[in-house]
């Protein structure tokens, strides 16, 4: 999340400010430092300890500036609309299969920022009239983003299996959800 917190500084300081194909050029040479980082380290999994946190710094600014990327694009040509449940599930379905397939290398982790995430923007960028599946998605992701690792890993020390892990994750996720969004409720009530 400090990487994340960072990226935005940035962007408010400096990334909003570069061209599209300076925006581009940035992403090309932070993609070829992410493809060194995960062959060197084994995987795109650093930035949490104090051995790996260099090589998280291009991870996470080409994640942030091929997002940005994307959006100027899509802004200049926009691409036909991908189906909604496709990429409501592509990355949820990925990662569990991933999980029970046992994807341990480096090429599946870049082949997920490089490919899966740019094509579930590209399709989430076409969306204009939000279900309550896709606000619901939306209001679960960053929650999920800020609590997943320290539950999975404080679960996997204590001795439980991915299940349970995974169960206290959701159950945590939704508490934040409804807790943060209790005023806004209440206030489109009265």
């Amino acid at each position: 999340i400090f990487a994340e917190l960072v990226a935005n500084a940035a962007h408010v300081f400096a990334l909003r400010r570069l061209r599209t194909a300076g925006l581009a050029l940035l992403v090309t040479l932070l993609a070829g430092l992410t493809v060194w980082a995960a062959s060197s380290y084994g995987s795109l999994d650093v930035g949490a300890r104090p051995t790996n946190w260099v090589p998280a710094v291009p991870r996470v600014f080409l994640a942030y500036c091929l997002g940005m990327l994307l959006s100027r694009c899509w802004q200049q040509s926009p691409l036909p609309a991908l189906p909604a449940p496709l990429i409501l599930l592509a990355i949820p379905v990925t990662l569990v299969a991933s999980v029970f397939a046992d994807w341990r290398h480096w090429s599946f982790d870049l082949a997920f920022v490089l490919v899966l995430c740019p094509l579930v923007i590209l399709g989430a960028l076409r969306i204009t009239n939000g279900t309550p599946l896709i606000r619901l998605s939306a209001a679960l992701s960053f929650p999920l983003f800020a609590v997943h690792l320290p539950i999975l890993e404080a679960m996997r020390e204590l001795g439980f299996t991915k299940l349970p892990a995974l169960a206290v994750v959701t159950i945590t996720t939704a508490t934040i959800v409804w807790w943060t969004n209790r005023p806004a409720r209440r206030m489109a009530q009265a």
